[in-house]
């Protein structure tokens, strides 16, 4: 609260990540606002960048300005939109540099609506030539569960030409829950800039789609699986 910095792990991972890139990026596309650390850090590291975030709940944002670092001073780079995500999608707008994608509708299950082949095409189409996607999954990678993750990169893959898998705690249990870092891009030399190495996990399965996308039955393996924690 004090500082600004990240608590999370898949937050300062995802720094990390971004870290050779960071500094060229002009505007970045956050989906999901919460406590608004992410933003905060981002604009930390990058004073000059320009992030709009969508969150659709207003007493989230109120809660992030009076108990968290984005109330602790003045982020004139930092726009929230109060709107459901896929809604600001669709309308026309502005393309970003980086898109990131850390909407949940629980403490685990992302809405089924946010990660469809067609709501990724309207991320890609929201991003600059060379742009970065980003995402922060809650799943395990081998196991009962691990189908969730599969389906979904499937579903990356589809729209764009490079995908990468990073984990945000490297000792973890694969078949227990822990965040995963979903990267992205239709220029592989951006990619290139950053860590070579990660998760060799690939997608399985016909991509998710606005007509079929058992997400909720994905999401029960990986709670009937039981939640266990790294």
């Amino acid at each position: 609260m004090e500082s600004g910095e990240p608590a999370h792990d898949y937050a300062v991972r995802s720094l990390e990540l971004l870290a050779p890139v960071l500094e060229d990026l002009e505007s970045a596309l956050v989906l999901g606002g919460a406590a608004l650390t992410l933003p905060v850090a981002l604009e930390g590291r990058n004073p000059g960048l320009r992030v709009d975030v969508v969150e659709i709940d207003p007493v989230v944002t109120d809660l992030a300005r009076r108990y968290f670092a984005y109330g602790k001073r003045a982020h004139p780079g930092i726009r929230v939109v109060h709107q459901d995500a896929r809604v600001f999608l669709e309308e026309p707008g502005r393309r970003y540099d980086l898109v990131y994608l850390d909407v949940f509708d629980h403490l685990l299950t992302v809405p089924w609506t946010m990660i469809t082949q067609e709501a990724l095409g309207d991320m890609a189409a929201r991003m600059e030539p060379g742009g970065l996607f980003m995402a922060n999954v809650l799943a395990p990678t081998t196991g009962p569960g691990a189908p969730l993750l599969r389906r979904m990169l499937a579903t990356v893959e589809a729209v764009f030409e490079e995908v990468r898998v990073y984990t945000a705690q490297p000792d973890a249990d694969p078949s227990a829950i822990r965040n995963l870092l979903v990267v992205a891009g239709a220029d592989p030399s951006r990619l290139a800039t950053m860590e070579p190495s990660g998760i060799r996990v690939r997608g399985e399965g016909p991509p998710l789609t606005d007509a079929w996308a058992p997400v909720e039955y994905l999401q029960a393996k990986v709670f009937l699986g039981g939640l266990r924690w790294r």
